[in-house]
């Protein structure tokens, strides 16, 4: 063997080293950077997870429980309380706010109510026997002695049917709504534990109030005191028909413009756009409102585009002519 053959290899960085491009090791590319040998194209793609590659579910449940850290899983569950704990109380205190206001109505309006029946419902008793008849029996005898009491008035009948009936739907409202304010006190009943378990616990009971339609037996409530005094109402117009002209024609012009303006705005947001005088029987009207034919979807548009016009295009015209 020659000495060439046994001289040491040329550190990096000397002038001997050797040729650019070269597969030699220890070489630099041209410009001091080092060459990058190539991968294998299977080397770059990273490789799966492994509960993306397990097969069975609890194998890969297992295997999800090690995509986050313990204090990870615990500060998610902290928020997530967080959240469920604001927006459900929160729901739960306005229910609790609008039953507790309906309370105050309804007890109002039926101290009223038994006030005016305790009037009313004599008119249905028939009148006492004369006491100079029962004393005297040698009547004469063109006296009817028939003891078959005369039948009340037809005014009397309809009158206490409207007030009794609006009684009993003022203290049906009453009284449903005691019971839905118990429903919404357990739902904050035994609230213990850690945050996922309160979580979990409050979500599980939110669910039960939608699923049992506690949202919707709330939104009756009012409907009930409006039926009732839509029913008081009406047996004070016939009431007030059999006691003089007058006073039912002022009554009922009075009854009349305030029964227009509440079909007014149950009707409104179903047949226009944006209206805000939104309630329970508005969304009960809007549902059969949606299948209708198409020209009153037309008429909604027509009227939406009018009302536009009118407060948006014309006010500001005008203020201007004025201005000018």
């Amino acid at each position: 063997m020659t000495e060439s053959q046994h001289a040491p290899l040329p550190t990096l960085g000397t002038g001997d080293a050797t040729q650019p491009g070269s597969s030699a090791g220890g070489g630099r590319a041209q410009g001091g950077q080092a060459e990058v040998p190539p991968q294998n194209p299977e080397q770059r793609e990273r490789e799966p997870p492994q509960w993306e590659t397990d097969k069975t579910l609890e194998k890969y449940w297992e295997a999800r429980k090690t995509f986050f850290t313990h204090e990870e899983r615990e500060e998610a569950w902290k928020e997530t309380f967080k959240n469920l704990e604001a927006y459900n109380d929160k729901l739960v205190e306005r229910w609790n706010m609008e039953i507790d206001n309906l309370l105050v109505f309804a007890g109002l309006f039926s101290a009223i109510l038994t006030a005016c029946n305790v009037q009313s419902y004599q008119l249905l008793t028939p009148p006492p026997p004369d006491p100079l008849l029962t004393i005297n029996h040698t009547a004469p005898a063109f006296v009817n002695h028939d003891p078959t009491p005369s039948p009340p008035p037809r005014y009397a009948v309809w009158l206490n049917a409207f007030w009794f009936s609006s009684l009993i739907f003022s203290l049906s409202a009453a009284s449903i709504g005691i019971m839905a304010k118990e429903w919404l006190n357990e739902y904050n009943a035994g609230l213990t534990g850690t945050p996922r378990e309160i979580a979990r616990l409050r979500q599980l009971r939110m669910d039960s109030l939608q699923r049992w339609r506690v949202k919707e037996i709330i939104a009756m409530l009012p409907v009930l005191l409006q039926i009732a005094s839509a029913l008081f109402f009406a047996g004070l117009l016939v009431l007030l028909w059999q006691l003089d002209r007058t006073v039912a024609i002022v009554g009922s012009v009075l009854v009349g413009m305030l029964v227009i303006f509440s079909l007014t705005t149950i009707i409104l947001p179903s047949v226009t756009t944006h209206c805000s005088y939104i309630i329970p029987p508005s969304r009960a009207l809007f549902v059969p409102t949606r299948s209708l034919p198409v020209f009153v979807i037309k008429l909604r548009y027509q009227l939406s585009s009018s009302i536009v016009r009118h407060y948006i295009y014309s006010v500001p015209l005008r203020s201007s002519q004025q201005e000018e």
